[in-house]
């Protein structure tokens, strides 16, 4: 039901532009979505997860953040407690 509607939050901490080029989401299905445009100095984007593109599952998950070099920047794991439809899931 949620398939199409859910989306993830990147955030940018650091004083300088992040370029998406070449960065990419991954589940624990390694299913792969390419990331693409910038994030401004301390602010976020949401990339929002078309239907088919890489799926939330709602029994529970692991989304990675993968650098172009290939190495994981970034994990996070949610049970199937925090997946409820129409939960936000916040991570720090």
């Amino acid at each position: 039901p949620d398939e199409g509607q859910e989306s993830i939050t990147l955030g940018n901490g650091s004083g300088s532009e992040a370029d998406l080029s070449g960065w990419r989401l991954r589940d624990a299905a390694n299913n792969q979505l390419s990331l693409t445009g910038v994030v401004p100095p301390g602010h976020t984007r949401s990339v929002r997860l078309e239907a088919g593109e890489i799926p939330l599952n709602n029994n529970g998950d692991t989304i990675e953040l993968i650098h172009p070099s290939g190495n994981v920047v970034h994990r996070v794991t949610y049970s199937k407690q925090q997946a409820r439809s129409g939960r936000f899931v916040t991570f720090p």
